[in-house]
């Protein structure tokens, strides 16, 4: 792993929760129980940077300096341990020294005593010197000759006493907190370093004492907020950041003595006030009822341990009643009395303002005491607040949901929306299945639309009005919670999306200020930070792990006790290598991933079952359990297909799954490339008046949102439309085929076609085809297939119509392919462009090459090249699969849901996309992306 690297002596942190340090390459700050105020490092009797240049390199839980001439000095901190060591490596002769600033310093033999510790030197070829001075500072010296070694050692001086080698004692160190907790190793070292630090991160946020043997764990310890301001717990950033964080970074003796820390504030205090201690948003509100009701559950389920459990509920059920009985209307939503935003947006709850947020957390409130009552074998309790918490996500969607804009609204008051968007907020409503499986798709994109910004998702899309511009909340980029939009992503099969956002997380870790910290937040356009320089805030690097082990490596607890795990990784296409440790309660799990398998190995753990999901694009050969083939079982959940096995608790165990070879498109069945997006100057929407069905603006709406406004034309005006640059966008079936004038629309599609332009086709639906039937009669094989429903203008309405008898029909008809009969087989206007589908059973999207864009997606209509010839060719643009094998081999058939169709004599382009794809307006853009180019105007 890479460290971060600064061409300039940069400002670090170097601790481990109870001792912290400032540190640079000639200095130190301890701010929490170092020996001493701190240290100055000299060199030849002056300061050891004097007029040299440095290099500052960044490790997790250590910091190197590269001092130009003098040598590299070495910064580290015990992680279990008040120790301190400073490593100097010399690049000349000379005389390193040590200044240790405070009160009561005294030199002893071969080192000084401080107030709270001492410092003791390491050398192997030179005897140190110490002296102490009026002001209380003491200094210890060393010679060295170039390519020496030497130590300062500075804290415990019976932790010092055990350090027989120090640079060997910091090698250890380093790996004792890489090997704890989730490990990453992916194609993306940005990310497996991020992970590495965001780790180190939590650490120097536990705040720990001595217990009867010294370690950490004594009375009164607990995991705090932030290093440095708030060395206390707030619910909130517990439950959503740092608490299920230090699960995945192996810190769960941490986690579950800061949760008894918690319940003992949640026992002292009445429910009735709504505080557990001075500050309002420390704890009691129903959003931070929500988030330490989430965190006790995950624990559970990670540990089974059903007396804590009950110790847990004795704390927290009070609270949860008081909320329960603050729906004083029994309408499901609460008003909170603080959130988040704690200093902005709580303002606004005093005047009875209902927030998604508050209220996404009161029914994740209300879902965890059901399972925890059904845990406990409590069935009654278990209906009551499954009843409760049903109602209350039915009030959620009727009070927020925004389905012309795509997304939940911030709040409500009194009947009012305010359709603000806001990103935590929306996150929870994904994370927490609110949403609707197509509201989850539709909330993620307009979240993509709306809120992406250079430096990250903004909290807010619009500022708010009611608190200053530069308050910290207000449009600004948190970490902490694009680490839960990153979740929901990955919980979606976002896995693109979802990387883009750890992306913007983990660059933060690399800013010159404080390095290797996760940032507090960021202005969105150019990342200045305000007065968030400096600060040291744990939540964003727990959620992030919270992001990547239960997001992005797929890890669920299916069963209390680890007994029953499911692991439906949601990894990018693109990783065909990569692999992840993670700690359990009991043992660990390795998963990797090679181009030829899965291979998922248990040691010393209590997992019973283990359910894995298998990728939709993969087909699999053979499966081996400890060495032997077996016949997992399997279960389907949509296009994802999950093998599950039965093993014993302990193991070890090796579950290897290999892919079968991968299908090689070659010779004629190559698939083509897909040709490069083209511009498109002016997006022209046909809307014949008085023609086209409301149900299908919500196409239109998803067009608009890719290409912007687009002009409306009539049939009449399609003979005037230029061509190139023209895209004339056709919603559904309905189509005039003349004008009110009689003028012919097939014609002038043709003449504008004729021309270099371009149709988009949202939605077209074809006929079933009826396989259940013989092949003879008239209406097989897609019989009478043509794609338009073709209409008349006749008696002041437009009126189906037949254009071979042109006659005025009762209902439409698709008129077209005859296979058996009168005429030729290919008889539909239609044809001639190569427009040919039918309707059958499919599920799952898929990308040309196989890759997943959303595997449970349900697709009605298909399209193919059946009638395609010269000059025109097909090209898919996405696939979808047969729900129901019909082929013999080793996979369902597969069809074009989407694809695109070109000229290559008039530079003609028509596109034509599946009604189900129309209707998540992600899907569209990724394929209209394809294909277009919107221009600006």
């Amino acid at each position: 792993m890479d460290p971060l690297f600064f061409d300039s002596d940069i400002e670090t942190i170097v601790g481990n929760g109870r001792l912290i340090a400032r540190v640079r390459a000639s200095s130190a700050e301890f701010v929490f129980s170092g020996p001493a105020s701190g240290y100055h490092l000299l060199f030849n009797g002056h300061g050891a940077t004097d007029d040299a240049g440095v290099r500052t390199l960044v490790e997790p839980g250590r910091t190197h300096y590269e001092i130009e001439g003098r040598g590299r000095v070495t910064v580290a901190s015990q992680p279990d341990a008040v120790v301190m060591v400073v490593l100097i490596e010399a690049e000349s002769d000379g005389e390193w020294g040590l200044d240790l600033t405070g009160e009561g310093t005294e030199a002893v033999e071969g080192g000084l005593e401080a107030e709270r510790g001492i410092v003791d030197v390491w050398c192997p070829t030179s005897t140190p010197a110490a002296e102490s001075s009026d002001d209380a500072t003491g200094t210890v010296r060393v010679d060295l000759e170039a390519g020496g070694k030497a130590a300062f050692l500075l804290g415990d001086a019976t932790a010092i006493g055990r350090i027989s080698d120090p640079f060997q004692a910091a090698e250890t160190w380093v790996a004792t907190m890489e090997h704890r907790g989730l490990r990453l190793k992916t194609p993306v070292p940005d990310l497996d370093r991020a992970v590495e630090f965001a780790k180190a991160h939590l650490l120097l946020g536990y705040d720990w004492t001595p217990d009867e043997n010294g370690e950490p764990g004594g009375e009164g310890s607990k995991m705090v907020c932030d290093v440095f301001r708030w060395r206390d717990v707030w619910s909130r950033d517990f439950g959503s950041g740092f608490g299920p964080g230090g699960i995945a970074a192996g810190l769960m003796g941490p986690v579950l003595a800061t949760l008894d820390y918690e319940a003992g504030r949640y026992r002292d205090h009445d429910p009735a006030g709504l505080k557990v201690s001075d500050d309002t948003s420390q704890g009691g509100s129903a959003e931070g009822l929500g988030w330490i009701l989430k965190l006790v559950w995950r624990v559970f389920k990670h540990t089974g341990d059903r007396a804590w459990l009950t110790s847990m509920l004795e704390a927290f059920e009070p609270w949860m009643e008081t909320w329960i009985e603050r729906d004083a209307d029994d309408d499901g939503l609460i008003v909170d009395v603080t959130e988040w935003m704690d200093h902005s947006r709580f303002l606004r709850l005093v005047e009875g303002q209902r927030t998604l947020y508050s209220n996404a957390l009161y029914y994740a409130a209300l879902r965890r005491m059901a399972l925890a009552c059904d845990a406990l074998d409590r069935a009654d309790d278990a209906e009551r607040y499954r009843d409760l918490a049903s109602r209350s996500r039915q009030s959620i969607h009727d009070a927020f949901w925004n389905e012309s804009g795509g997304y939940f609204n911030n709040a409500v008051q009194w009947n009012v929306p305010d359709t603000t968007l806001m990103l935590a907020d929306n996150a929870i409503a994904i994370n927490e299945s609110i949403a609707s499986r197509n509201e989850r798709f539709r909330t993620l994109e307009t979240i993509r639309e709306r809120s992406w910004r250079p430096f990250g998702t903004v909290t807010t899309d619009l500022p708010m009005r009611y608190v200053p511009a530069d308050n910290d909340h207000n449009g600004r980029v948190w970490p902490w919670w694009m680490a839960h939009e990153a979740r929901a992503r990955f919980r979606s099969f976002d896995a693109e999306g979802g990387m883009h956002v750890l992306s913007k997380i983990t660059d933060t870790i690399a800013r010159p200020t404080l390095p290797g910290l996760v940032e507090e937040y960021l202005d969105p356009e150019d990342g200045a930070q305000d007065d968030v320089v400096g600060h040291a805030f744990i939540t964003g690097a727990g959620a992030l792990l919270d992001a990547v082990q239960y997001g992005l490596v797929g890890l669920r607890i299916m069963e209390p006790g680890e007994r029953r795990i499911r692991l439906a990784p949601a990894v990018p296409r693109s990783w065909d290598t990569w692999s992840a440790d993670l700690d359990l309660v009991t043992g660990r799990m390795r998963v990797s991933e090679t181009p030829d398998g899965v291979q998922v190995v248990l040691e010393d753990a209590a997992v019973e079952v283990l359910e894995f999901r298998v990728p939709p694009r993969e087909s699999v050969e053979h499966v081996m359990l400890d060495g032997l083939e077996v016949e997992p079982e399997r279960e389907e959940a949509g296009a994802s297909e999950y093998f599950r096995f039965e093993v014993g608790a302990g193991g070890p165990h090796t579950i290897e799954i290999a892919y079968a070879p991968q299908r090689v498109w070659s010779g004629e069945l190559a698939m083509p490339n897909l040709p490069a997006p083209v511009p498109v100057e002016r997006p022209l929407l046909m809307d014949e008046p008085r023609l086209f069905a409301d149900i299908l603006q919500s196409f239109v709406r998803s067009a608009v949102s890719f290409f912007g406004r687009m002009r409306h034309v009539a049939a009449r005006d399609i003979g005037d439309l230029e061509g190139p640059g023209d895209l004339l966008v056709i919603v559904g079936n309905e189509l005039p085929y003349k004008t009110k004038k009689g003028e012919s629309v097939p014609d002038a599609i043709d003449g504008y076609l004729g021309r270099g332009g371009a149709m988009l086709l949202l939605g077209p639906r074809f006929p079933r085809i009826d396989l259940g039937h013989h092949y003879h009669g008239g209406a097989q094989m897609g019989g009478h297939a043509g794609m338009f429903w073709w209409k008349q203008w006749a008696d002041g309405r437009w009126q189906d119509y037949d254009p071979r008898d042109q006659e005025l029909l009762p209902h439409p008809q698709h008129e077209g392919t005859v296979y058996w009969g009168d005429g030729p087989l290919f008889q539909a206007w239609e044809h001639s462009l190569g427009l040919f589908g039918f309707e059958t059973d499919c599920r799952g999207v898929f990308d040309v090459e196989g890759g997943v864009v959303d595997p449970d997606q349900r697709v009605e209509v298909v399209y193919t090249d059946w009638s395609v010839r010269k000059p025109w060719t097909f090209t898919p643009l996405a696939f979808t699969e047969r729900e129901h094998q019909l082929v013999t081999g080793p996979r369902r058939e597969r069809y074009p849901c989407a694809a695109l169709l070109e000229n290559h004599d008039t530079g003609a382009r028509v596109v034509v996309v599946a009604p189900s794809v129309c209707s998540r307006t992600d899907l569209l853009h990724r394929m209209l992306a394809h294909v277009a180019a919107p221009t600006e105007t």
